[in-house]
């Protein structure tokens, strides 16, 4: 793990919070950023959600529960509302790390769950398969179940990723520092890509081609090592390693583009997230051609993409974060040299209240907008198809079969779900007319809050005036919000005056600045951002606590170990880290990572 960053900034002093969520980190590439809002809330989990992925009729999730669910999706290839219950479920041997789905034309939908006892186990449906599922689902009844048909031994620690290569075999990548490539029919392993760093992710690029990332390894307090490795063949030889991150990969996807856009043939560009709090856009020839920021510096665990230019990551600050994907720059001067990346910030659509490890993007394979045989990395991100021409080379590959089809609609934004600690799954649409509003908005946000989830935002909103109604009074208000209709007839008393106002659209608060400007533009409500609820405690281990943060670390004797730390505003991360280390019988080698742990949480 990296060296924390800023100085001597104390990280658990709240002083310079803002009792503001201001949506988006860039002020150019926010006006590109189309308003997403809640439209489904799906409860069930009793885990961490670490994965999604999307097949024809359902949204699958897969948690530290042990179990995949299958949420039914309607005939436009959407979810909404607030009880929405599953089609169907199954339970396997260990947590879900790591979701799959192939789901080829004419045949039957098989879903892969990758699980922390290192065995990956192949799901399918029984009695009439998902489409008995949904209509038993829709009439209150038991339909189809899902059943565990095949199992994938040979990994040695859990499993973190799951993809497909464009001939149909199932890539898997692991803790065991190996990627391997299986036979779906046969449940044998074709080969094996050891010399890795630690966790591994993968993901299947052209025909004959995959990547692979690491999450790098340890030495003296410094993370060394971490890189995506580019491979091609059959057995795949390493043909390029890319390094411009500098914190550990934790997920690959692949990302629709033009083929004037930034790569030279549609459909190979791929994304990458990092530890490093940024999502990097890469080329089929491996030329990073974009840089995204995400905000609070956070670890970015999931990518995926929402289709017309749009990438939407989470991360373990909470945030669901959208960035628009420009054309590259120019090419240089100097023949021969890749032109610099084109640098962005992404927008914050969603602040969840605790960590969000998963994020996929609903591109249902007829291309009405939701992700066909979308696979997820250990993380939790769903990998969208390729694109037709992509598709169509598998499908060929794969004797007609393929993975489901492209995305038929290139200028169409998908829905997106997130899967999160707090064990809900929660989806956002662009498509004003879904929007949760009024109650069940409020019975949505009820649902997935609940009230042992902590606040990940930091904070007060009570800073800001008429905000008390918003949140139940929570805050110490109480009063009625005006609505944001009403601006036009309302003055400020002064100057930089705060006041937070209904918008009845979305259900949200917003707040506003009165600037007494002259000239053309004169006296006016300026936006800011959206008004975020105050800090609650969250009960863990007998105690009360401002945030509960995971902590994955490896241990050489004891394997991959997934725990949690309570923490408080104004601790002390060293003596917090250091208590955390002996209560676990944790080395003092492991110091440096649990304090980055501390700092990131922070933020």
């Amino acid at each position: 793990m990296e060296e924390s960053k800023g100085g001597e900034r104390d990280p658990f002093n709240p002083a310079d919070d803002s009792a503001l969520e201001v949506s988006g980190g860039g002020a150019a590439d926010e006006r590109d950023i189309p308003e997403f809002s809640l439209c489904a809330a799906l409860v069930g989990h009793t885990g961490d959600v670490r994965s999604l992925a999307v097949g024809k009729r359902n949204l699958y999730s897969g948690a530290r529960d042990s179990v995949v669910m299958a949420w039914p999706l309607d005939e436009d290839g959407h979810i909404d509302g607030t009880h929405v219950a599953p089609a169907a479920q199954v339970t396997l041997p260990d947590w879900v790390n790591a979701l799959a789905v192939k789901s080829p034309a004419g045949g039957e939908e098989v879903i892969v769950g990758g699980c922390k006892d290192g065995g990956i186990y192949a799901v399918g449906w029984e009695e009439g398969g998902p489409a008995a599922a949904a209509a038993a689902a829709a009439a209150s009844g038991n339909g189809a179940k899902l059943v565990v048909r095949k199992t994938f031994l040979g990994h040695n620690a859990p499993i973190s990723s799951l993809s497909w290569t464009s001939e149909g075999l199932l890539l898997s990548g692991s803790w065991d520092e190996t990627a391997k490539a299986w036979d779906l029919d046969t449940a044998t392993c074709k080969w094996t890509l050891g010399g890795h760093e630690n966790n591994v992710c993968v993901l299947g690029l052209g025909p004959g081609s995959i990547a692979t990332g690491s999450t790098g390894l340890s030495v003296e307090g410094h993370l060394v090592g971490q890189q995506i490795r580019m491979w091609e063949g059959s057995p795949p030889k390493e043909c390029r390693s890319l390094t411009d991150h500098t914190s550990g990969i934790r997920d690959l996807c692949l990302v629709d583009a033009p083929a004037s856009s930034l790569s030279s043939s549609p459909g190979q560009c791929f994304c990458s997230a990092s530890n490093d709090a940024t999502v990097r856009v890469w080329s089929e020839e491996g030329d990073c051609r974009v840089v995204v920021t995400i905000p609070d510096e956070s670890f970015v665990f999931s990518v995926s993409d929402l289709g017309a230019g749009l990438v939407a990551s989470a991360d373990d600050a909470g945030n669901l974060c959208a960035a628009r994907v420009p054309p590259p720059p120019p090419p240089p001067p100097a023949a021969g040299s890749p032109p610099p990346p084109a640098q962005q910030t992404a927008t914050v659509l969603f602040k969840h209240p605790k960590t969000v490890w998963s994020v996929a993007a609903l591109r249902t394979p007829n291309g009405s907008s939701s992700s066909s045989s979308g696979s997820v990395a250990g993380d939790g991100s769903a990998k969208p198809p390729p694109s037709a021409a992509a598709a169509a080379a598998a499908a060929a590959a794969a004797g007609g079969e393929g993975d489901g089809g492209g995305i038929s609609d290139e200028g169409s934004v998908a829905d997106v779900a997130t899967g999160s600690a707090d064990h809900a799954v929660r989806v956002f649409t662009p498509d004003s007319e879904r929007f949760l509003r009024g109650d069940r908005l409020k019975e949505a946000l009820e649902a997935v809050g609940g009230g042992s989830s902590s606040d990940a935002c930091g904070g007060d909103a009570a800073a800001v005036p008429g905000s008390g109604a918003l949140f139940g009074g929570r805050s110490g208000g109480g009063e009625n919000l005006p609505s944001t209709s009403e601006m036009s007839v309302m003055v400020g008393a002064e100057d930089g005056q705060l006041s937070a106002f209904a918008c009845h659209e979305t259900g949200l608060a917003k707040v506003f600045r009165w600037t007494e400007a002259v000239g053309e533009r004169g006296a006016k409500w300026e936006q800011l951002g959206t008004l975020r609820p105050p800090v609650r405690k969250v009960a863990f281990e007998g105690g009360l606590y401002d945030k509960v943060i995971p902590v994955e670390v490896e241990s050489a004797s004891r394997g991959f170990l997934a725990l949690q730390l309570g923490v408080n505003h104004g601790d002390d991360p060293k003596a917090v880290a250091d208590a955390f280390c002996k209560k676990h019988s944790l080395g003092p080698e492991y110091l440096p990572q649990i304090e980055q742990f501390l700092f990131i949480a922070s933020l």
